[in-house]
C-alpha cells in the first residue's frame, strides 16, 4: 500500500494518510492500556503519543505475531511466529531491531 509494485499503486498517498493518521484515541478495552487507531491499525507505538511517530502504523496478532509499516520511510517489516505466546515481547523486539536498522540506514 505504501508505494508502487511492478507499477502499480494501490491507493493513492492522499489515502494512506488518511488511513493511517490517528482516528481513535482512548482506552483499548480488550488489552487494558491505552492506544490510538487509525483505520483498521495501530497509530504510533502502544503506550506513546502518537505523534511521536505519526508515520508509523502497526498491528498485532494473536500469538504474538506482529506487522509494522512506516509509510513515509516505506519500510513494512512482519514477525510470524511458531511459538505462540500471549505477549508480542519477542515481536516487538525483533521488529523494533529490523526497522530502525532499515530507517535510519
Amino acid at each position: 500500500m505504501m508505494g508502487e509494485v511492478d507499477g502499480v499503486r494501490l491507493i493513492s498517498e492522499e489515502t494512506l494518510r488518511v488511513a493511517s493518521a490517528p482516528a481513535y484515541s482512548g482506552m483499548d478495552e480488550i488489552m487494558g492500556f491505552p492506544s490510538t487507531w487509525a483505520l483498521g491499525y495501530g497509530a504510533g507505538r502502544p503506550g506513546a503519543d502518537p505523534q511521536e511517530t505519526p508515520s508509523l502504523i502497526e498491528m498485532g496478532g494473536v500469538g504474538g505475531s506482529f506487522a509494522r509499516a512506516y509509510t513515509t520511510a516505506e519500510v513494512a517489516v512482519g514477525l510470524n511466529k511458531n511459538r505462540l505466546k500471549g505477549d508480542f515481547n519477542a515481536s516487538e523486539r525483533i521488529v523494533g531491531i529490523v526497522t530502525e536498522a532499515l530507517v535510519e540506514s
